[in-house]
């Protein structure tokens, strides 16, 4: 039995239609993350799931019990926003202590001046102390415990909204693009630290992002949104080696994908302009396909292939960027060049060599089509 399920998931505000009939699985102790660009419904799905808002229609259950009508405080979730969420008069210590104070003492015994003079809870003060101090440990901010969000990094702060979140021990932990106020390497130390976090937790985790490589690197399994609709859900390396449509070839390239009108001949065979390519397609003459090719499955030089020429080069310390324009059609393509390769001065005529074991097709509606390859002997 999966831990969460969304069934049929709609949600519209007004006469727009945020989501669209979303079907999706998360199983115990799974790091799922939802990607997709601005405005497709994710943020939406995880509010839904969180009950901060409510389907237009579709049920979302938890361990086999619909959440519907439960409200957010029932459902034992933890969520962590963009923007932190610290109250900013309390220390770092107080704000992972909020959960565990409000589930766990009453209401006086919250209130610093009178905790004290309550008997009671104490214990259970006790207890609230030692489980932040752990989770402090687990996050490394120990020394930071004692300062007010404005007196600490947004790294600290973050780490302070994941121990706040994981304290509580929920049954699920939602994140909505915890690093996305992070610089770059700090985002990428702060995968790291969630991932293992995560894991050493064993809690399930549904993550929502806009960052393709955050997304790969990251979760066990990806889904892909567009437009309220879910694309596709996959492990990374079958998501990237396997795209179902070309919406999500095209969001996976960095930097964009190469596309290219094909033309069926008899036989399947596959022809861009008057070069016949080593594939095949099981679908009928007469029809145009987009073939579509990431920039570092295109090989620079050698005697075959498409003539182009060089226009622009991008360096990026361990890998180049090469902008071309195809003679044939005009068409810009760009290539990544690993460090070490020979790189092309500006201007230079060459040919380029795909890789066509990693070429992807799509028919007029966008879908992957399955192809086969032939002997090179073959192309005529």
């Amino acid at each position: 039995m999966p831990d969460l399920a969304i069934r049929g998931v709609s949600k519209q505000f007004g006469r727009a239609r945020i989501l669209d009939d979303v079907t999706l699985d998360v199983v115990d102790g799974e790091f799922l993350a939802l990607l997709g660009p601005s405005g497709c419904g994710k943020t939406t799905l995880l509010r839904i799931v969180a009950g901060l808002e409510e389907p237009s229609g579709g049920e979302v259950r938890l361990g086999g019990t619909s959440l519907m009508g439960v409200p957010p405080r029932e459902r034992n979730l933890a969520m962590v926003f963009q923007s932190y969420a610290l109250y900013p008069a309390l220390t770092a210590r107080r704000n992972i202590a909020v959960p565990l104070e409000l589930r766990r003492l009453p209401f006086l015994g919250r209130l610093p001046l009178l905790r004290r003079l309550l008997p009671g809870p104490s214990g259970r003060r006790r207890e609230i102390e030692a489980e932040v101090a752990a989770m402090a440990a687990l996050l490394h901010i120990e020394p930071h415990l004692d300062r007010r969000p404005a007196q600490l990094s947004g790294g600290q702060r973050q780490r302070v909204a994941l121990a706040r979140a994981m304290v509580r021990q929920p049954l699920l932990f939602l994140m909505d693009e915890p690093l996305s106020n992070l610089d770059a390497a700090l985002r990428g130390a702060m995968r790291i630290e969630i991932v293992r976090l995560q894991r050493r937790l064993g809690v399930t985790c549904l993550y929502v992002t806009h960052d393709h490589a955050e997304a790969l690197g990251m979760a066990d399994r990806v889904a892909v949104l567009a437009e309220g609709r879910l694309q596709q859900v996959a492990p990374p390396a079958e998501l990237y080696e396997h795209p179902a449509n070309l919406f999500v070839a095209r969001f996976l390239a960095r930097p964009r994908l190469n596309e290219f009108p094909l033309h069926v001949a008899e036989g399947g065979v596959l022809r861009f302009g008057a070069h016949r390519l080593p594939l095949i397609a099981d679908i009928a003459p007469g029809a145009t396909l987009t073939l579509g090719l990431r920039a570092e499955d295109l090989a620079l030089g050698g005697p075959e292939g498409p003539a182009a020429t060089v226009e622009h080069l991008e360096h990026h310390g361990p890998e180049s960027l090469v902008h071309l324009r195809l003679e044939e059609g005009g068409a810009e393509i760009v290539a990544r060049l690993a460090r070490g390769e020979s790189m092309p001065p500006r201007g230079a005529r060459l040919h380029v060599s795909p890789d066509w074991s990693r070429a992807h097709l799509f028919d007029a509606a966008g879908q992957a089509v399955a192809t086969r390859r032939i002997a090179a002997e073959a192309v005529a």
